[in-house]
């Protein structure tokens, strides 16, 4: 292990807990692990999730694309591209490839989240796989296609912020 998001009980090392920041992607964060690989110049980035994957075969789309944001981040903070990475859910491991389409995903995602920030405005993608994790989802979302039952309903939505 040669990175984790807290100190580690005796490890010394200066760098445990930092945040990491890609100054080519403008991107930074802190993913749960960095292993370095036996052989070789190789990292794995692993993040774990406190929840459960349950019965699906892929990964939710969010943790897909904080995986694919932490490929960018390290390959231009430890100079090497990690070929793979890990998300790590209660009940189950996916190893995730470090593909040209998740790169090109983040890329364009954080695009669109930054013209988001620009503008003000988004569009909304409703749909039942990109909804059914969202924390607006049966809250705020006016999207999402679940009222609030009680309560007052905030007048934005998530969706278009």
């Amino acid at each position: 292990m040669i990175y984790a998001d807290q100190k580690q009980g005796g490890k010394s090392e200066k760098d445990f807990g930092k945040l990491l920041y890609s100054a080519e992607h403008e991107l930074q964060g802190k993913p749960d692990y960095i292993y370095k690989k036996r052989v070789g110049r190789g990292v794995v980035p692993v993040e774990l999730k406190s929840g459960l994957i349950g019965d699906d075969p892929v990964p939710h789309r969010g943790d897909l694309l904080q995986l694919g944001a932490y490929f960018l981040i390290l390959e231009d903070v430890y100079k090497v591209r990690p070929k793979f990475g890990r998300l790590v859910y209660q009940d189950y491991m996916f190893v995730v490839k470090n593909s040209k389409s998740l790169r090109n995903e983040v890329q364009k995602t954080t695009k669109e989240m930054r013209e988001m920030l620009t503008y003000g405005v988004g569009k909304a993608n409703p749909s039942f796989p990109t909804c059914r994790y969202c924390i607006c989802n049966g809250t705020v979302c006016t999207h999402s296609g679940t009222e609030i039952i009680g309560g007052k309903a905030n007048e934005s939505s998530c969706g278009e912020e």
